[in-house]
């Protein structure tokens, strides 16, 4: 066989026999298809509880009144495969042998979710509309495919059913759009090989996730991103108009654009001299992409770049552009600055810069405050305070430690400098 070697067909799943550890499944194969039955069927239409003797030919009389209710078409077709005769038959011992490759990925029919939990087994999977994938199946893998009335072969949002716990997408791969690009991006967390994680929230029971809600989740702290696109490299060799679309992707509560102005005639190295872009409430980083992409003034894409945020460091980056593919493009990129931190509001704006900067002259009512609003802090100073942004390396303290902390820190500064003088 083609495949020989390369296929997942032992640890059999039966009795006393232990799965594989996924290591054991790198470069492995495994075939998903309909795995047969082991039992025979013979010409003769007997009940499988029943045994043949002296004793059951009153309880055989009801199955031979059935037998004898079959159509004529429906004996003719049962012919031809209990012969093994014809093509018929021959497709019928082939479909046999790849029934035998079937081992840990057997597809069943799709009827709820309540009897998935109570009767399906953690080798079987289920395949199902993108219209019937609303919950989450905690235990047995789901794939979904597209509806068949997209007879524009257009794609899924795939982060929909991500968020909802399906594991799997089956897309249009002849369809390259941005959802195409996205799916593509996912994988960037891991080089393109082997398996993703779920978010931790996604696998605690302790805890109820909503991708449509437009609050923040539980123990689960917002993001807020901050990019200024300064300019381009080597995007074309004609003299062409560009422009940058940045685009926040995610659940529907991130769903954001921006677009800077077109810089015309300059396809080689385009300056844009704007204000930053500011994604002020990233709700579910996990699950959130920041999308780079350069077009033409007619609306043809040059190249673009999604960027999952939880595996995006701020600073100063060239980001070299991909095709639609998701294919590198070689030259042509993008000069980005990026700030990642996490979201403040806006009347917390004052508590925050008190506790970045406790030794300013601020007076600040302590008893009035309320602890639960302290998410983080960090002592970064070249943090842009006035954004709202306090640094991804914060502390998760309680009020009372952190003002503990500083006025220790600040009877060591004061002996410092008393030592010093």
């Amino acid at each position: 066989m083609l495949l020989d070697g390369q296929l997942t067909i032992g640890y059999p799943l039966k009795p006393n026999y232990h799965l594989p550890p996924p290591s054991l499944l790198k470069r492995k194969i495994i075939i998903e298809n309909k795995k047969k039955a082991d039992i025979k069927i013979e010409p003769d239409i007997i009940d499988e509880n029943e045994e043949s003797g002296d004793d059951d030919v009153m309880e055989e009389a009801p199955n031979d009144s059935k037998a004898e209710k079959l159509s004529t078409e429906q004996m003719q077709l049962r012919k031809p495969i209990m012969a093994g005769k014809g093509t018929v038959g021959k497709e019928t011992e082939a479909s046999a042998k790849i029934s035998d490759l079937v081992n840990y990925v057997q597809p069943v029919h799709f009827h709820s979710f309540e009897q998935a939990k109570l009767q399906q087994k953690n080798y079987e999977m289920s395949s199902i509309t993108e219209w019937k994938t609303k919950a989450l199946l905690e235990e047995q893998p789901v794939e979904f495919y597209p509806h068949g009335l997209r007879l524009s072969s257009n794609i899924i949002m795939p982060h929909l059913f991500w968020s909802a716990g399906v594991q799997m997408a089956v897309l249009n791969f002849q369809t390259l759009d941005v959802l195409m690009q996205l799916n593509l991006a996912l994988f960037d967390y891991n080089n393109h090989c082997g398996y993703l994680l779920k978010p931790d929230i996604m696998r605690r029971e302790d805890i109820s996730f909503n991708p449509w809600s437009q609050s923040t989740i539980d123990s689960i702290v917002p993001a807020k991103v901050y990019i200024e696109v300064i300019s381009g490299q080597l995007l074309s060799d004609k003299r062409i108009g560009t422009n940058v679309r940045v685009e926040m992707c995610g659940i529907p509560v991130n769903a954001k654009k921006f677009r800077t102005k077109t810089i015309p005639l300059n396809g080689i190295n385009p300056l844009y001299d704007e204000d930053p872009f500011v994604f002020s409430r990233v709700v579910f980083p996990d699950l959130a992409f920041l999308r780079l992409a350069f077009y033409e003034a007619s609306g043809q894409i040059i190249g673009h770049r999604a960027l999952p945020i939880n595996a995006t460091s701020p600073g100063y980056k060239y980001n070299p552009l991909c095709n639609e593919l998701g294919q590198p493009l070689g030259l042509p990129s993008i000069f980005v600055h990026i700030k990642v931190g996490d979201s403040v509001r806006d009347e917390h704006h004052e508590i925050t810069k008190t506790l970045l900067h406790p030794t300013n002259d601020t007076e600040v009512n302590t008893p009035e405050l309320d602890k639960s609003l302290i998410k983080s802090v960090s002592f970064s100073e070249d943090w842009p305070l006035g954004q709202g942004f306090v640094p991804p390396e914060f502390l998760l303290l309680s009020l009372r430690e952190i003002l503990e902390a500083e006025f220790v820190f600040e009877k060591r500064v004061k002996k410092r400098d008393k030592t010093s003088s």
